[in-house]
């Protein structure tokens, strides 16, 4: 690498940011299929960052299935097409924002509208109060592979619509929401695309699904946000760590 990136401190954690100028690069052509990148060292150097950041870095560009590391030569550029977006478990505030965070989030409509009766039992109010509503679309290494419709009480849903940038909802909400987060419930279907999520994510009408729908707690122990999430079966895998239980 030739000169120094420099990565904007208090935007992003630095290591995001950094995954996110790579990722473009190797999408971009500047790093081709199957060429080396730069080494830790030469990382560091151009980018200006600790050995800690490049390993995060790499770990996030790896999780996406955009390169390949081969012990005792270095890290390549992976061929993303012939595999899968690989999730991981999302059984934690940490891997939601995670998740979040080494993904591309395309904000498609910021709305305020009555809440649907699911959305009001979820959220506990009553049907047809306004809530805030953000559909968004989550793009990795191959495209699109999740549409998201975010709803949010509105006195909080105000404030992270407005923000010019959300990478992730989660954090949106507990840093320009002022959301003191308790825990997350989450359910996990299987669903077929019907016309509108088939054109969304290009699929055909009836393809195979999964839909996420998450809800925050707040420390209040009160619903703060409800979303409902639908993946590409084709493009994500989620995979679940199963512990050995005792006894």
């Amino acid at each position: 690498m030739t000169g120094i990136q420099k990565l904007r401190r208090g935007r992003l954690r630095l290591h995001i940011q950094m995954a996110e100028i790579l990722r473009d690069k190797i999408i971009g052509g500047e790093f081709p299929l199957d060429t080396p990148l730069p080494t830790e060292a030469e990382l560091m150097r151009g980018f200006d960052v600790s050995r800690t950041v490049v390993r995060q870095a790499m770990q996030s560009l790896e999780v996406q299935g955009l390169i390949r590391r081969i012990a005792g030569k270095g890290t390549f550029v992976r061929d993303s097409s012939q595999h899968p977006f690989e999730g991981w478990s999302i059984n934690s505030a940490a891997d939601l924002v995670r998740y979040g965070t080494q993904t591309k989030l395309e904000i498609l409509e910021r709305l305020e509208v009555p809440a649907p009766r699911d959305v009001a039992d979820a959220l506990e109010i009553e049907a047809g109060s306004a809530v805030s509503e953000i559909r968004a679309v989550r793009s990795g290494a191959q495209g699109r592979f999740a549409y998201q419709v975010n709803y949010a009480l509105l006195e909080i849903g105000r404030r992270v619509a407005a923000q010019p940038e959300i990478p992730s909802l989660l954090l949106a909400y507990q840093e320009h929401g002022l959301v003191e987060l308790l825990h997350l419930r989450q359910a996990i279907s299987a669903v077929a695309a019907d016309q509108h999520l088939a054109r969304i994510l290009d699929v055909p009408a009836g393809a195979p699904l999964l839909r996420f729908e998450w809800s925050m707690i707040a420390a209040d122990g009160r619903p703060a946000t409800f979303s409902h999430v639908h993946f590409r079966s084709d493009r994500y895998r989620h995979v679940t760590k199963l512990l050995p239980g005792a006894g």
